[in-house]
């Protein structure tokens, strides 16, 4: 028996629903529900799978990744996982270049220019 987050998962993998998601954020005039402010649960449930959809199909779209991920839900966590943690680790990698270390000295050497 299907659950109420089970249903509002599958509905936010239709294509119609992703492709009002995609013009209801580009248009202001369109909205995806009736109130505006205060969602409840299940609205903020089905919008974060709007965006986690929306994400795996641009994923799909640049080839990242085959559209077998939409075939499981697992797959689809799975890989929104690994990409979160890969994008941490290459950004603690990215500051480590960033600092310079340097060493101190009795001496320094200046390279001598040639011609002199």
């Amino acid at each position: 028996m299907y659950n109420i987050y089970t249903l509002t998962r599958e509905l936010s993998k239709l294509t119609k629903m992703q492709n009002l998601f995609i013009v209801a954020k580009k248009v202001n005039n369109i909205h995806l529900f009736r109130n505006s402010n205060d969602l409840s649960d299940i609205q903020l449930y089905f919008l974060s799978m709007l965006f986690l959809y929306e994400n795996l199909n641009q994923e799909i779209e640049i080839e990242h990744i085959t559209d077998k991920v939409l075939t499981n839900d697992l797959y689809a966590e799975s890989y929104l996982l690994w990409k979160r943690n890969k994008k941490e680790d290459n950004t603690k990698s990215d500051f480590s270049h960033r600092h310079l270390h340097l060493v101190p000295t009795n001496k320094i050497n200046f390279n001598k220019k040639e011609g002199n």
